[in-house]
């Protein structure tokens, strides 16, 4: 074997010497280096993983200005498709492997890529960085670094546990069991009793076959999910009639109760005969993707016994099933699907080829009044009362664990345990309910301002709602009724003034003194930017707010020692410190 000497290098583990030997290859001398990069993790003997974190997080901070450079408030894309990116391009990267490393890096490292994921919020969001951390993950809908790491190590460490007895070994030698994801994993402990496991691969031989399968991944009409009811059921069942002259239909269907239980429901129709039907539990933990697998699987191996029974060959089988995803997994063919029971619905759609049947699986809309999809629903809501003894799937043992979690949090949320937030404070300790629009980056990055606290458009935002108002008020207009309803039932609402109450320095005589808005109380940072805010926030027009701002009041908003609060007027010695005090006191 041949050895560049230019491109090896070593290194020493453990305890160094001073007299050490130096390997070379002919007359070169290998390169020496003391930070390997290995399987993309830079290592870094007795000084723990630094230097790994302060590589991946400058890589971090570089795609994070090409994030920022494009996620402009007024005109960039919207949220879903900066978290997107975000995702694919920045924390990819940041959690490349990080199952094997995050656990052992310290406090301070961890506390770094933290901070990464809190600026990539703020960008996705498009809100200011003195925004709340917490509030800024909930507007982007991302998880802390440490959520995401946790979730990939009980992944993998599930993976290797459905893989065998030699690797259930090494998985429990890698995670022992003080380590946190046990704290996780039993919480969900209760709802499974074993897992799926990995199921044997197809090889390449079977593709001959599969090529005999259809799948139609179209649906009806070209109808989408929110199309009439009355026009999915003619359109299915016009799908249905062209297949009134096969020999077998298979109906399958699915009924889920979250952490509760699960059902499944297939009906095999002879073209003559007596139907067969199937009813079983797929599990406490199982998600409607995975009841409606377990569903086709069991209403395939009825069919396969019927017709090894009957002895019944070249003949045409057709299965509808409501779930295009379980259509779209297994169109992809047998040596591509990874999951086990996949490959085990895979095996039955084989024998059944073998058999010289022809096999084609057709998607139908669900609960619109097709009489045999109903039968298939019915039967599928009795399978909840059966017994939940099937195999449970890593994938929703991993959801079920971050299921739990996320209550845990809603209810401590709702209870006001967690730190107090603007996001808190606004909601009254309600949990959000989801929007049903969908606005532009403008109105997304205003909404998202209006819950964390600034607004380059409005100002500060620090508005307490109560159970007894029924819309929103601002700060200008509920000061007169800050010693009423709202100040009994929130304590951040009585230190409230109103800005007419602040210490007068008398009108701004220059240009550059910070003025008070004389219509909303406001502070601007100049004259300029006070005409600016009477053009597009009042509307109106530019003589009038000019004349308007050579009168107005001079704001405390600087003193010699530093900065100064407009409200109360009191003075701290950087701006960093008067925003949090604007952040925990309402103007």
């Amino acid at each position: 074997m041949e050895v560049s000497a230019e491109k090896t290098e070593y290194m020493l583990f453990g305890a160094r010497e001073t007299n050490l030997l130096s390997p070379k290859v002919g007359e070169t001398v290998l390169k020496e280096v003391r930070t390997p990069k290995l399987l993309g993790l830079t290592m870094q003997p007795h000084k723990g993983l630094s230097k790994h974190v302060q590589g991946v997080k400058a890589a971090a901070d570089t795609r994070l200005l090409q994030l920022r450079a494009v996620a402009s408030p007024e005109w960039g894309p919207d949220r879903e498709k900066l978290r997107a990116f975000y995702l694919a391009l920045v924390q990819a990267k940041v959690c490349y492997g990080i199952a094997s490393w995050w656990f052992d890096t310290s406090l301070s490292d961890r506390e770094r890529l933290e901070k990464v994921q809190a600026q990539a919020a703020h960008i996705v969001a498009g809100i200011p960085k003195a925004a709340n951390r917490n509030d800024a993950l909930c507007e982007a809908r991302l998880k802390p670094i440490n959520e995401v790491a946790h979730r990939r190590a009980l992944e993998y460490y599930l993976r290797l546990k459905a893989k065998g007895a030699v690797h259930a070994k090494i998985a429990e030698s890698i995670f022992p069991p003080e380590h946190p994801i046990h704290v996780r994993l039993a919480k969900v402990k209760h709802l499974y009793s074993t897992i799926d496991g990995m199921g044997k691969q197809h090889d390449a031989t079977v593709l001959q076959l599969a090529r005999r399968v259809h799948f139609n991944t179209t649906t009806p009409g070209g109808l989408k999910a929110d199309a009439p009811e009355k026009d999915k059921k003619m359109h299915t069942m016009r799908r249905v009639v062209r297949f009134r002259d096969f020999d077998y239909q298979v109906w399958t269907d699915g009924s889920v109760v979250l952490d509760v239980s699960s059902g499944d429901g297939a009906l095999v129709y002879p073209k003559e005969g007596r139907r067969e039907k199937v009813v079983l539990g797929a599990g406490s933990l199982a998600c409607s993707y995975r009841a409606e697998c377990v569903a086709m699987e069991a209403g395939l191996k009825r069919l396969v016994d019927v017709i090894e029974l009957n002895q019944t060959h070249r003949t045409r089988v057709v299965a509808f099933t409501d779930s295009l995803s379980l259509l779209m997994a297994l169109s992809t063919g047998p040596a591509v699907v990874e999951d086990a029971i996949l490959r085990r619905i895979w095996d039955l759609i084989l024998r059944l080829v073998r058999l010289r049947v022809s096999v084609n699986f057709q998607f139908g809309f669900s609960h619109c009044g097709v009489p045999r999809n109903e039968a298939a629903d019915k039967a599928a809501e009795r399978g909840n009362a059966k017994p939940q003894m099937y195999p449970a799937w890593i994938t929703d043992i991993v959801t079920g664990v971050e299921r739990q979690v996320r209550n845990e949090m809603y209810k401590d949320f709702e209870e006001g345990r967690m730190l107090r937030t603007h996001r808190s404070v606004l909601l009254d300790h309600v949990r959000p309910a989801p929007k049903h629009i969908k606005p532009g980056r403008l109105g997304e990055s205003l909404l998202a301002q209006f819950r964390t606290g600034t607004s380059k458009h409005f100002g500060w935002l620090h508005r307490v709602l109560t159970r007894k108002t029924d819309r929103l008020e601002c700060r200008s207009c509920r000061v007169q009724d800050i010693g009423g309803a709202a100040a009994e039932d929130h304590p951040l609402a009585k230190p409230a003034v109103d800005s007419a109450n602040a210490p007068d320095l008398g009108i701004a005589t220059r240009q550059s003194d910070p003025i008070i808005c004389p219509l909303c109380n406001m502070v601007c940072a100049r004259r300029h930017g006070g005409v600016v805010h009477l053009v597009k926030i009042h509307g109106l027009e530019r003589d009038c707010a000019l004349a308007m701002t050579k009168k107005a009041r001079r704001a405390a908003l600087t003193y010699k020692n530093g900065y100064a609060c407009h409200v109360c007027g009191d003075a701290f010695e950087r701006r960093g410190l008067l925003v949090e005090h604007m952040a925990q006191h309402p103007p």
